[in-house]
């Protein structure tokens, strides 16, 4: 009985430093502790709309020649990501697939 429920009650430490190591392990390296907002202005964009149908963000590239601009549709559950530039190749760094997937992730599109 005494060695039983100090057996238990270590039992139930040991399983909760697991658990709460596993909860970290996997948050680490994901969770950046900015919203979808802030991740994008980090990046230099501006939210340009924000209503029930559309959240855009915009920013200035080509030293204010063109404009990349992402904007998420809720109606159609989409998002897209536009270059009004001279630019031969548009590309998606990482930096914006990590906002673009915040994003997803607040709207409850990706898990």
């Amino acid at each position: 009985s005494w060695s039983h429920g100090t057996t238990a009650a270590a039992s139930m430490q040991f399983t909760a430093r697991i658990k709460y190591g596993r909860y970290r392990k996997e948050r680490k390296g994901r969770d950046t502790g900015m919203n979808a907002k802030q991740a994008f202005e980090k990046l230099g964009y501006t939210q340009v709309r924000e209503d029930d149908d559309y959240i855009i963000y915009e920013k200035e590239i080509d030293g204010g020649d063109g404009k990349k601009v992402v904007d998420f549709c809720s109606q159609l559950e989409n998002f897209r990501v536009s270059f009004e530039s001279g630019m031969d190749t548009p590309s998606i760094d990482m930096g914006l697939f990590k906002a673009i997937s915040v994003q997803l992730a607040e709207l409850g599109w990706a898990q």
